[in-house]
């Protein structure tokens, strides 16, 4: 019904603009019309194939890359210094997105002595056993990625890790927008 409507409105719309806000709408604009302007904003119009430079977009798509992923590692560092003493923490990923950075991820732990597990869930309905899988596999600090299906799921993150870990849980949510640091005596 939505495309329908989508395809009807794009076929006979005097719009002079698109704003898309996720990349499916961007490419279902950018499809449909190379003449009508098209402004994204998403974690990275450049790796997700919507431009083909930051600098120089091509066609009729430009606007905001938020590039969120490049704050995991950042992320990870501050909880690395949050926890003294870590030598086991776990980074939740969405499976549904490309696995960039995770290799970055893994070797910044390494260099630090610290064991990364990732663990990666493609539904929300995961979640709860991939937080349970970190805890149970000794993992003291949780880095949960930038994606949307973690960022939609967040109160279930935080709620799961604070009932695994009392209140001595200590999270960080992509974004920048939930962030609950409280640490009892150092320890997570």
């Amino acid at each position: 019904m939505v495309k329908a409507c989508w395809r009807h409105s794009l076929r006979h719309t005097s719009w002079r603009t698109f704003f898309c806000p996720a990349p499916p709408m961007v490419l279902f604009c950018h499809r449909r019309s190379f003449r009508i302007p098209i402004l994204a904003i998403t974690d990275d119009m450049l790796a997700g194939g919507l431009v083909n430079s930051l600098s120089r977009p091509n066609g009729n798509t430009t606007g905001v890359s938020i590039l969120a992923t490049e704050l995991d590692g950042k992320r990870q560092e501050i909880l690395i210094e949050a926890v003294p003493g870590l030598r086991r923490m776990a980074a939740l990923a969405d499976s549904n997105r490309a696995s960039v950075g995770l290799e970055t991820l893994q070797e910044a732990a390494h260099a630090r002595d610290i064991e990364l597990s990732i663990q990666r869930v493609a539904r929300g309905e995961e979640i709860a056993a991939a937080i349970e899988e970190a805890q149970s596999s000794g993992a003291k600090a949780l880095n949960v990625l930038a994606s949307p299906l973690l960022y939609v799921n967040r109160k279930l993150i935080i709620d799961r890790a604070a009932a695994l870990r009392g209140d001595k849980a200590i999270s960080l949510m992509n974004g920048g927008s939930t962030t609950d640091l409280s640490a009892a005596n150092g320890q997570y």
